[in-house]
């Protein structure tokens, strides 16, 4: 007959389960510190960084196209 093993804890699956909660739980808690905090917040100054280049991308498009026409 075969004894049964002792286990100290739980399962090493459950572990890896209960580590990847902690990570998630983790990332969703950077993830609301960067994006609140009003208009200052990280995440709104790179969405107003993007805005500004594509303006001044698409004004620069649409300004070399008259250079054509010279």
């Amino acid at each position: 007959m075969r004894e049964p093993k002792a286990t100290l804890g739980a399962a090493p699956a459950r572990q890896r389960g209960q580590s990847s909660i902690e990570y998630t739980l983790v990332l969703v808690l950077v993830m609301l510190v960067l994006i609140e905090g009003g208009p200052n917040s990280p995440i709104a100054e790179v969405v107003k960084a993007l805005k500004d280049y594509f303006g001044a991308y698409s004004w620069a498009i649409s300004f070399s196209n008259l250079l054509n026409f010279l």
